[in-house]
């Protein structure tokens, strides 16, 4: 699989990157950023870090959560949560990031493997779609803690 075949809104979108060199997955036109089950940055690619306004070289080595603005309240715990449930699957709406903390975000967490986590950041979802919320995806949803969706 290419870069170019990589939708933000694909159901396994942590599946898609192990098929993906880090130059290609830097060519995303999404954020991402790759962590192991500590929270260490393990791959923060380039479009993430333009993107989001982040300074420096990039925090490979570093603890994510400490460095973001999202290690504090909801966020972290709604991971938590969801790795207690098995696989983690959320897609959370938050606001901020190091260059505007009033820009919206839409970000994907997905479980890898051993208990790494991947998360996809877009940016201004609205501003895609003319102002228009994005569609949903026709993805089945979880009920919110990152376990699986119940059966129809």
């Amino acid at each position: 699989m290419s870069a170019d075949g990589i939708d933000f809104d694909i159901a396994d979108l942590a599946a898609a990157m192990a098929g993906l060199t880090p130059a290609e997955i830097d060519r995303l036109p999404f954020g991402v950023v790759a962590l192991d089950r500590f929270g260490t940055v393990q791959l923060y690619n380039r479009t993430e870090r333009v993107q989001s306004g982040y300074r420096g070289a990039p925090p490979l080595g570093q603890n994510f959560f400490e460095i973001s603005n999202l290690g504090g309240s909801g966020f972290l715990g709604r991971i938590e949560q969801a790795r207690q449930h098995g696989k983690v699957d959320l897609e959370i709406g938050w606001f901020g990031d190091f260059a505007d903390p009033g820009r919206a975000l839409r970000i994907r967490v997905q479980s890898g493997g051993a208990g790494d986590l991947w998360l996809f950041i877009q940016r201004d979802p609205e501003a895609e779609t003319g102002g228009m919320p994005k569609p949903r995806s026709r993805r089945k949803k979880s009920p919110g803690c990152g376990c699986p969706p119940a059966e129809d």
